[in-house]
């Protein structure tokens, strides 16, 4: 079953830095009411060890909150939550220190659990609005959370030890109750680290992670079942009762070192972007990631190569729009990939071309598909993870740009094919356009990586299946018929 454990999570995190439920009165009674319901609505088990009224509001003391599922178990622990009433609003405030633990499943040979402590101070929540629609506004000028990998039983186990920290977090929260609830949030952060430790208990392996991004930025649009527990019901439920959501998040740099030694010597590797974003939407019908990162510069180094590697490129961009709903008929899907301005170090282009026989002209990849499938099941159900056939199937095909130009040649295509059902050959056409063949075949010959014979009987079947369109370029057409055959530029392949 595809469980909802993460939604939980990210529920309670949320609320740590000022989630909840735009003006009317409300009290700290219900503002602490409202967390609770949701809490239990998101599949919680609460406990409170004193619930106390003081004249300006309340007290929560000692709150505990337990989810498990069959992969694993939550719990946290918070010392105090205190709810002060103030101008029809309510300001909450909160323990500078929390706990918990996440623990794997009990039965498992080596059961493992990650400790977690967070830490915050002068974090402040403002709630206001109604009952019903209770908006809140969060700023937190830090927040730290420690994490150690121990055993089950408390005793050390692989070490593995993490501390992520971010700079100043301001946001806001809404949360609109109804058969549905409604939640909209907006969220920016300075910056934000991870340094993590750890290493291989059979072979000594140690690693060591850093990484940090800047200028964080979050929103959220979703319309989520008031009852929403992630041991019950499997995600394809929830899409089903109307469940849907819209993500954005971007950031304006970012950079990670990962440090390996296995005793033979240090590898690193290293990389740094200067922007990003990602979009994601679902919803019952449709699911839609579509992502990208701008400049970015990778660079690695270790005992197994001759020389520290390094490579960069201008933008890498993707996209997946498909359908998540069982359906009998042809659904639309697009699938995109974009890799622009790719350049390998000298260093690299000297390991195989130090006399530049090539061009170091940048590499560009462009794959841009859309179609038509049938979808057999709801794809995030239990169904379809215990299919013996793949859920999805191809009902046509269109090639809309297929784009590779590296070392001085260039290939183009595009093409529409059909699929018949139960039959898993295509028909249709693929035409494609390939110049710089011939120069770049030269090229690898007099590098001595192509043999002279095999350069010649390339040449010769691309003469057969191409026609020529000028100096150093080609065209053909591949035709998929209707009896399985394949046919290129009128000449027969199968």
């Amino acid at each position: 079953m595809v469980r909802l454990t993460s939604v939980s999570v990210a529920a309670l995190s949320v609320t740590w830095l000022g989630a909840g439920v735009a003006m009317a009165d409300v009290t700290a009674q219900q503002v602490w009411d409202a967390w609770r319901t949701q809490y239990v609505d998101f599949g919680y088990q609460v406990s409170v060890g004193a619930e106390e009224a003081v004249d300006d509001g309340l007290v929560i003391r000692d709150l505990k909150l337990l989810t498990t599922d069959a992969d694993s178990t939550l719990e946290m622990t918070v010392p105090e939550l205190s709810f002060t009433n103030e101008d029809g609003a309510v300001n909450v405030t909160m323990s500078p220190e929390m706990h918990g633990q996440v623990k794997g499943p009990a039965d498992h040979t080596d059961p493992m659990a990650l400790d977690m402590v967070m830490r915050q101070s002068d974090g402040t929540v403002r709630v206001s609005g109604t009952p019903d629609a209770m908006q809140h506004d969060f700023s937190f000028p830090q927040v730290v959370v420690d994490l150690h990998g121990t055993e089950d039983n408390g005793a050390t186990s692989v070490p593995l030890k993490a501390t992520v920290q971010m700079q100043q977090i301001d946001g806001s929260y809404l949360m609109s109750e109804g058969t549905l609830r409604h939640v909209v949030s907006n969220m920016r952060a300075d910056t934000f680290t991870v340094v993590s430790t750890g290493a291989d208990p059979e072979t000594g392996e140690v690693f060591n992670l850093s990484g940090e991004i800047h200028g964080v930025v979050a929103s959220s649009d979703a319309m989520i079942p008031s009852q929403l527990d992630p041991a019950t019901r499997d995600l394809s439920q929830v899409l089903n009762e109307g469940a849907n959501m819209q993500m954005k998040l971007g950031y304006d740099r970012a950079a990670l070192r990962i440090e390996g030694n296995s005793g033979d010597g240090d590898a690193v590797l290293e990389t740094d972007v200067t922007d990003g974003a990602l979009d994601f939407n679902m919803m019952r019908e449709r699911m839609t990631y579509q992502g990208s990162v701008g400049q970015t510069n990778v660079a690695v180094s270790g005992p197994e190569l001759p020389m520290p590697l390094s490579l960069t490129f201008d933008t890498l961009s993707g996209l997946m729009d498909m359908p998540i709903a069982k359906s009998d008929d042809g659904q639309a899907f697009a699938v995109k990939l974009g890799l622009q301005g790719l350049e390998i170090s000298e260093q690299i282009w000297a390991m195989f071309d130090p006399a530049e026989n090539l061009p170091r002209d940048p590499a560009t990849l462009v794959l841009d598909l859309s179609g038509k499938v049938k979808t057999a099941y709801d794809l995030f159900s239990t169904e379809s993870l215990n299919a013996a056939l793949p859920p999805i199937t191809p009902e046509q095909l269109t090639i809309n740009d297929l784009t590779v130009q590296a070392a001085g040649a260039s290939l183009h295509g595009t093409g529409d094919l059909g699929f018949a059902s139960g039959v898993q050959m295509p028909v249709g056409t693929i035409e494609l356009e390939l110049t710089g063949a011939n120069a770049l075949a030269d090229n690898l010959v007099a590098m001595g990586l192509l043999p002279q014979d095999q350069a010649m009987f390339g040449r010769m079947m691309l003469g057969l299946y191409a026609k020529q369109t000028g100096d150093d370029a080609l065209e053909t057409e591949i035709e998929f018929g209707e009896d399985g055959s394949i046919s290129a530029n009128g000449q027969r392949i199968q």
